[in-house]
């Protein structure tokens, strides 16, 4: 599968799915930790896919000290998983963030009910460095490396 092919994939499934899990490496014991997100891309950026978040949480403050991250979008049928790995840049920015906001849409209605301040809010930009693309029933796997 070549790039366009495996970004149009994640898009379709992320657009089915409006959920992702993202897990990181955390805390003084660093182990890996798994949280429900809601990212999205943004027209023009490709290669990125980006959330929101509050900078409060102890798991952001820590993405300075262990940035790499994987993603892992499913249909809802499980019948394609794509898990896009790479970094993740914590980005305190007006113009991102409404950027942000806009590609998310209401789509964030858990995200505002478990949110300490609406008002402080950080953008997540992780940075795609390779996209895996795996099909269990007919174990179908692609993977495309961006850097």
């Amino acid at each position: 599968m070549q790039l366009h092919e495996m970004l149009a994939v994640m898009e379709r499934i992320l657009e089915s799915a409006k959920t992702a899990v993202l897990g990181t490496v955390e805390g003084p014991d660093n182990r890996p930790r798994l949280r429900w997100m809601t990212p999205t891309t943004i027209r023009g950026r490709n290669g990125f896919l980006y959330a929101l978040t509050s900078p409060d949480y102890a798991w952001v403050r820590n993405l300075a000290e262990n940035t790499p991250v994987e993603w892992m979008l499913q249909t809802a049928a499980l019948d394609e998983i794509v898990y896009l790995r790479g970094g993740l840049n914590v980005i305190d920015n007006p113009a991102l963030k409404a950027d942000v906001q806009e590609a998310l849409g209401g789509h964030l209605t858990v995200f505002w009910t478990n949110i300490p301040d609406e008002s402080n809010l950080v953008v997540l930009e992780s940075p795609i460095e390779e996209i895996v693309y795996f099909k269990p029933m007919s174990s179908e796997r692609a993977v495309v490396k961006l850097q």
